[in-house]
Order: structure tokens, then sequence, then C-alpha cells
């Protein structure tokens, strides 16, 4: 059917950001011939509406998204203390309102009011600044040294990675996993097996998408 070339998508690569790889295609005529160009555009993002799908979500009192300049989308959400919300759950809830390419990743959770300018906007830099002294407080000493390895192997920011962070969405897969394992051995004399690494990303995901199934609920009204 030669899609690729019907829709003119060209070559599309791990550099492309991703919310370059996202698509939306007219559907042609039943009749129209499998040689016949599809009109094709670029998805575009609603950040209104992916801020309401956020406010959506039982706990969560202020939202604000903003796409960084490797194109990636990121969101910050201000929580009850007592909401128990994290940000895979928060993620979890959110996928059913909204389609993939509008899920933000990196989404951070904030247990404190957003930090504002003097003008009233939302101080992004300033709150990302918070979130990586929060994560970096709740890590041990041998998990901060395996985030700067991850972080270090992926070419990803340190402030990205928590406790929960999951090596294959960060962008690995089972050839980097080997070189996980290697640096873990050269750099803290533990020896760490692929399949044992591999299967402990299995069941943490297994458990996140677990927890947040059972915590996360959506308010019918918001504000």
């Amino acid at each position: 059917m030669k899609l690729s070339s019907r829709l003119g998508l060209g070559c599309l690569t791990d550099s492309v950001p991703i919310l370059h790889r996202h698509f939306e295609a007219q559907l042609p005529h039943i009749q129209a011939l499998l040689s016949e160009p599809i009109p094709c555009c670029q998805v575009s993002l609603d950040l209104d509406a992916i801020e309401q799908a956020l406010l959506c979500v039982f706990g969560v009192t202020e939202a604000a998204t903003r796409v960084r300049h490797d194109g990636s989308l990121e969101a910050f959400v201000s929580v009850d203390e007592n909401s128990g919300l994290d940000s895979a759950t928060v993620k979890d809830t959110i996928c059913r309102l909204l389609p993939g390419y509008s899920i933000p990743d990196p989404l951070y959770v904030l247990s404190f009011p957003f930090i504002k300018s003097p003008q009233g906007d939302v101080d992004f830099d300033s709150m990302q600044n918070e979130v990586i002294c929060q994560n970096a407080a709740s890590m041990s000493e041998r998990q901060l040294l395996v985030r700067d390895i991850i972080a270090n192997l992926l070419l990803a920011e340190p402030s990205k990675i928590d406790a929960y962070s999951d090596f294959f969405l960060l962008g690995g897969n089972s050839l980097l996993l080997g070189k996980l394992a290697y640096h873990i051995r050269k750099e803290m004399g533990v020896n760490v097996g692929v399949a044992a690494l591999f299967h402990q990303q299995f069941d943490q995901r297994y458990r996140i998408a677990r927890r947040g199934r059972g915590e996360a609920r959506i308010q019918t009204n918001v504000g």
C-alpha cells in the first residue's frame, strides 16, 4: 500500500522529537486508488485541554504544561498532601481522557503550591529545581549513583529520573541494559545480571500499573 509515500511522512528517526512523529490523516474514499496521496499533517497540542484533563484527576489542585526546547511535553501538578498521587498514577488516569501523544513526559507531582513570578506567571524553572532537590532527597546514595549512570548512558537529564523511573521508557533498550549492568559493576562493584535488571523493570511496571488503577479517580466537576 506504500502508506509512507502516500502520507508523505519521510524518514523518522530517534532524533525526531516524539511529538513530531504523530500525524493525523484523512480517511481516503473507499474507491481511492492505492497510489493516491492521503492528506496528512502533524498533530497539534491543545495545552489548555491537557491542563483541564490533569485538573480532573481527584487530588490535583493546580496544573501547568509547556513544550520544552527538545520538543517534549512537560507538566507540573500540585496535589493535596493526602492524595497519595504520583506521576505514574496521574498519567494512568489521564490516559482515559487524552490521546497518547498528549500525555506529558516528564510529569512532575508537587506537594507544594506552584511557584510564580511577581507577574503571576508559573515559574517552571524554579519548580523544576525544587523537584530535583525533592527527588534527590528521597533517594539513597546508591540510587543517586545508579541514576547518574543511567543519565550518562541515555544522555538524559538526571532531573527526569527518580526511584520509579522505567529504564525502557526513558529511551533504553536491551543492548543498553547490558551496558547498564557493566557500568554498575564497574562503578559500584555490584554484579547485576541483565536478566535480573530486565525482570526488575517488568515487575516495577506491573506494580505501578496496579497501584495506578487502584488509586486515581476523575473529578466530574472542576473549579
